[in-house]
């Protein structure tokens, strides 16, 4: 099989990594530009223009999978570009919760909304579309935030602190009361109390903070705040172990300590 990922972000080459190093595909990354540093790790990479169709289609030739880490427009004409390529396989940029418990008119759709409708659309050219419901990337919490992996940047909370908890300066902002075991969790880690006691703040909350804001990023940050206290980073079909069995989860405070090990 050849699998295309689309985009060079950080979490497109987590993706790419995995897909060289633990499975017997053809990869190929596409990406707006030449990239000389992924080409020098040996990744093979196909620029594509997304404005130019042509050129999507010529880049898709012989593909079978696409996994989407690029959003908006551009993933709108790489699913046209698929179809027209006769790609089988489509995973578009969905890494957060289940598309279906988004709101309409979300603040923080980014085009999301249209690709699943486009993928609806063509449905009955691909053999099987996927999406990767992962509810909240750990990383989230990590020193630097998403941020330090390449990962959210147009997400609004994609650095240290921006989401729950500033685990560095012991502050936090909690969306829902199913969350405030992050709150404990976080003490026992850092070993040291929080600033000022965390109050959990309603998603009404949360977004008449938003309205207020003055700034684009403020209001994305606390529009994913107002998600979360609404729960559409939840799901409760936890399907990974029935595909894959050898993969085990590392538990978060396992994580969180390891991540923040030697932090001040």
């Amino acid at each position: 099989m050849r699998i295309a990922v689309a985009g060079t972000s950080g979490l497109a080459q987590l993706i790419a990594h995995y897909v060289r190093e633990e499975t017997s595909h053809q990869l190929v990354m596409l990406s707006r530009k030449a990239q000389p540093s992924l080409d020098a790790r040996g990744y093979q990479v196909q620029v594509a223009n997304y404005d130019d169709l042509n050129s999507l289609e010529h880049a898709l030739a012989g593909i079978d999978i696409i996994i989407s880490t690029v959003s908006g427009p551009s993933q709108l004409a790489l699913i046209k570009a698929a179809v027209n390529a006769g790609v089988r396989r489509f995973a578009p940029a969905e890494f957060e919760g289940p598309p279906s418990l988004r709101q309409n008119n979300d603040p923080l759709d980014r085009g999301r909304a249209s690709a699943m409708a486009y993928i609806d659309h063509y449905r009955s050219y691909f053999e099987a579309t996927t999406v990767f419901v992962c509810g909240i990337l750990y990383e989230r919490f990590q020193p630097g935030g998403l941020a330090a992996a390449r990962i959210g940047a147009s997400t609004g909370v994609s650095q240290e602190g921006n989401y729950i908890l500033d685990l560095r300066y012991m502050t936090a902002q909690v969306p829902a009361i199913k969350v405030y075991d992050l709150v404990a969790i976080a003490r026992s880690v850092r070993g040291r109390e929080f600033f000022a006691e965390p109050a959990v703040e309603s998603s009404q909350t949360l977004r008449y903070q938003a309205a207020l804001a003055s700034t684009q990023a403020e209001q994305l940050r606390l529009h994913n705040l107002a998600a979360t206290a609404d729960g559409q980073h939840d799901f409760s079909d936890t399907n990974l172990n029935s595909y894959f069995p050898h993969i085990r989860m590392t538990r978060f405070r396992d994580w969180l300590t390891a991540a923040w090990a030697g932090v001040p």
